[in-house]
Order: structure tokens, then sequence, then C-alpha cells
């Protein structure tokens, strides 16, 4: 259980649960991970971040622009992760 002002990022659900796991729908290449550490042009999420007009858009509804600024930081994040992150898990 991770509690409210937990340090580690790692142990949070949210981050076992994308950070190295696989796409269970919607992977055209290059995208297999839901979040690739190092490689945010390999992650999904940034691949449907990007998406619009599709059931593969993220948010799925209510936008019809992709937030660059959303993007920029999320793909920023994922960048500053370790390619061998989770292989130290």
């Amino acid at each position: 259980m991770v509690t409210v002002g937990t340090s580690d990022e790692r142990e949070t659900a949210t981050f076992r649960t994308a950070v190295r796991q696989a796409l269970r729908r919607w992977t055209p290449p290059p995208y297999a991970l839901r979040v690739a550490p190092g490689s945010s042009q390999t992650s999904g999420i940034v691949g449907r971040m990007n998406a619009r007009g599709s059931n593969a858009q993220m948010p799925p509804l209510g936008t019809e622009q992709v937030d660059a600024a959303g993007v920029a930081a999320v793909s920023n994040w994922i960048d500053s992760l370790p390619p061998d992150l989770c292989d130290t898990l």
C-alpha cells in the first residue's frame, strides 16, 4: 500500500501498472509498451495522447486537439526514466 507523501514513484500502483507493461489493445508499431522507459517515441501512452479521431485517442472523449503541453510533460518524464529501470526493481 502506498500512502500520501510517498517519495518514490516506483511504489505507486500507477507506476507498476504502466512502466514496461505490454499494450493489450491498439498496438501499431512502434508501440509495444504503455511506457517504455527512456523512450517516449515508442511509448503507447504518448502515441495515444497524440492520436485524434479514433478510439485510440487519449483522453477518449471531449477533446479534438492534442494537448501539446501535456504531451511534452509526459514525454519529458518518460525520457528521464533510465531504460533499464524495471530490470532493477
